[in-house]
């Protein structure tokens, strides 16, 4: 089997294990398009993004589901794969989180947002 084809694999798995354990809010499942592992809702958007705000750059990667999954605190995760033309040399790769500006209060104050989870 080429890496390419064991990474691909792997990519599902992961995606398959975040649905079942209900951490996956969206998702679009991986797949293999030429010498690369995108998802399926993949464009590459990153010429355009550039010079913008995070908000904005979050809002238009989940206005346009432009991700692997997107979790239940908003939080977007990338995961890109590029091979040679055998499959069987990683040439590049994309690992990206992009947590949401919605919760940002929460990441400067974990008490308040473990406060909220204790009362729900």
């Amino acid at each position: 089997m080429k890496k390419r084809e064991k990474v691909f694999e792997e990519v599902r798995k992961a995606t398959q294990e975040l649905i079942r354990c209900g951490l996956a809010e969206e998702y679009n499942l991986p797949i293999m398009r030429n010498n690369e592992i995108v998802w399926g809702n993949y464009t590459d958007i990153s010429l355009y993004l550039k010079n913008m705000e995070y908000k904005d750059i979050y809002g238009e990667i989940e206005r346009s589901r432009n991700f692997n999954v997107k979790l239940p605190d908003g939080g977007i995760l990338q995961l890109m794969y590029r091979f040679d033309g055998r499959g069987m040399r990683l040439l590049s790769h994309r690992l990206a989180f992009y947590p949401s500006p919605s919760y940002e209060i929460y990441q400067n104050d974990a008490e308040l947002y473990e406060f909220l989870l204790s009362n729900l």
